[in-house]
């Protein structure tokens, strides 16, 4: 197993790279890829920045929109997958937008990365 954890700033590109390193993955190993969004379309300009994500993928590829928790997706897999997990900041900003408590939060998180 390999884990790519890509960091940037906001708007830099880190979809797109983590897109163009899934694709190359799948196509050398062929394997499935599942897209996890975690942005939801609270405005209008976000509404926009999802569907422009949404376009950029292949058809082929599975998108899940889970925007408070992404574990359960991942503990669903049962079959080796290229999940790319889309976007980390905006998935805590969802954590502290639902008044988590520190513990909640980091329940979440030790189910995540677990």
């Amino acid at each position: 197993m390999a884990l790519f954890f890509i960091t940037g700033g906001a708007r830099s590109g880190k979809s797109s790279y983590a897109q163009d390193r899934a694709h190359q993955c799948s196509e050398k190993n062929g394997l499935p890829v599942v897209y996890v969004a975690t942005a939801t379309a609270g405005d209008p300009e976000m509404a926009d920045r999802i569907a422009r994500h949404k376009y950029a993928r292949p058809t082929h590829w599975s998108t899940m929109e889970e925007p408070d928790d992404p574990a359960r997706i991942l503990g669903s897999l049962t079959t080796p997958t290229i999940v790319i997990v889309d976007c980390l900041a905006l998935l805590l900003s969802n954590w502290m937008l639902r008044e988590l408590s520190d513990t909640g939060i980091a329940e979440r998180q030790s189910a995540f990365v677990s």
